[in-house]
């Protein structure tokens, strides 16, 4: 297992250091797509990439689409999972022995894992709800489930479940195969929306196989940055 750190410069020194402080694993240094720089429409045909459907789109949106595909391009020709941090992610410092039990409560089909789940996303593991063929939720007429009956429990773990979360990517890990395949579905669908929602909604149409940490072990990895400058939102629209 090894992992990266999407990154533009030193702004985030700190968060950085703990990652790498707290991670025993070997990290694969690469650049990130700096979407106020780079000519988008030309990244994009760079890696047979289409944007579609996608209105306000920030251009440092698109740096984030960008580099997260450049990074399954990557852990799609490894023969290991791949970690991808951001550069603001917190790893709990028992992260190590977290990531082992994580490993041995996933099921052998997982494509990609996210270990952080958003404080106010942890209560849709008990949504009894549907999703249509783009990944959207229809509620249903009893739109709660009990722990023990959530349609996203994993048989006798108290560490996995299936992605139920709508977004977030501060830090994701894929497997070689499902890299590939989030490369290929990429490409058939276009980009059409933030990165973060595209991924679940891949999972929420069996598109993927995705899983999330449990709601009641979700502090594998934490996030504390919410008042801190974004690099993706503070930027202007593409077109």
């Amino acid at each position: 297992m090894k992992y990266t750190i999407i990154t533009l410069n030193d702004d985030r020194a700190f968060y950085k250091n703990l990652i790498r402080t707290r991670v025993r694993y070997d990290e694969i240094e690469m650049p990130a797509v700096d979407g106020r720089a780079a000519d988008i429409d030309q990244e994009l045909e760079l890696r047979d990439l289409k944007w579609v459907g996608w209105e306000n789109a920030k251009r440092g949106e698109m740096g984030v689409w960008l580099s997260n595909f450049d990074r399954w391009k990557l852990a799609a020709g490894m023969d290991e999972p791949l970690i991808v941090f951001e550069d603001d992610a917190m790893p709990h410092p028992g992260f190590n022995i977290y990531m082992d039990e994580i490993m041995e409560h996933l099921p052998s089909d997982w494509d990609f894992i996210s270990l952080w789940v958003p404080d106010n996303q942890k209560q849709d593991y008990l949504y009894d709800i549907e999703f249509n063929e783009n990944g959207e939720h229809i509620w249903t007429s009893r739109p709660w489930r009990t722990n023990e009956s959530s349609k996203y429990r994993v048989a006798n773990s108290n560490r996995v479940a299936l992605a139920f979360q709508g977004y977030g990517m501060v830090s994701l890990m894929y497997s070689p195969t499902g890299a590939a395949k989030l490369v290929d579905l990429a490409r058939q669908t276009g980009l059409t929306g933030p990165v973060d929602c595209w991924i679940f909604q891949q999972a929420h149409t069996g598109r993927v196989q995705g899983y999330s940490c449990h709601p009641h072990f979700a502090h594998v990895v934490r996030y504390d940055n919410w008042e801190g400058i974004s690099h993706a939102q503070h930027t202007e629209k593409v077109k």
